[in-house]
């Protein structure tokens, strides 16, 4: 099965899950996984687009030139490839995630309604708007998920000077 048709499979399936009633912290997950496979594959574009614009390069009697240009685009694709182990690693951590419906503590997976505002525990994209509220995705390795991590309905942080209580987890 081609890439282009994997990718395509997946839109289609999360746009039709998007319009069956799903829960927020359902939606929140798709709206994340849709953003991972969207910087994956404009990622493999890119590296592929660089490699076939370096074999494509000719050398000509300019052959410092040409080497030059085969070394700035090979050095992109390197950083294009630590992007995308950095994007396949946000899909495992996103594969990772607990389906719980309803936690004790604040985990992987959680949505914590707080009083500053709704954190879902899972990767960094930061705000997503669903319905009209906001919600943030954060990572348990962030300063506000290390700070929640493993806390309780009831408990309370600071972060930034200020007190946040948790009150609720899904």
């Amino acid at each position: 099965m081609s890439k282009v048709f994997l990718f395509i499979s997946r839109f289609w399936y999360f746009e039709a899950l998007m319009k069956t009633e799903l829960s927020i912290k359902d939606q929140l997950y798709l709206e994340c996984q849709e953003h991972v496979e969207q910087r994956i594959s404009n990622l493999q574009e890119m590296i592929n687009t660089t490699q076939e614009a370096a074999n494509d390069a000719t050398k000509s009697s300019a052959g410092d030139k040409y080497e030059t240009t085969r070394s700035m685009m090979h050095l992109e694709n390197e950083q294009n490839a630590i992007q995308l182990n950095e994007a396949l690693k946000l899909r495992k951590t996103l594969d990772m995630l607990s389906k719980v419906k309803k936690a004790d503590m604040v985990q992987p997976g959680s949505l914590v309604y707080t009083s500053s505002g709704i954190y879902y525990i899972s990767i960094s994209i930061g705000k997503i708007t669903l319905k009209k509220d906001d919600y943030f995705a954060i990572s348990l390795a962030s300063p506000l998920g290390q700070q929640l991590s493993q806390k309780k309905i009831g408990d309370s942080i600071d972060f930034n000077k200020k007190k946040i209580v948790i009150k609720d987890i899904l």
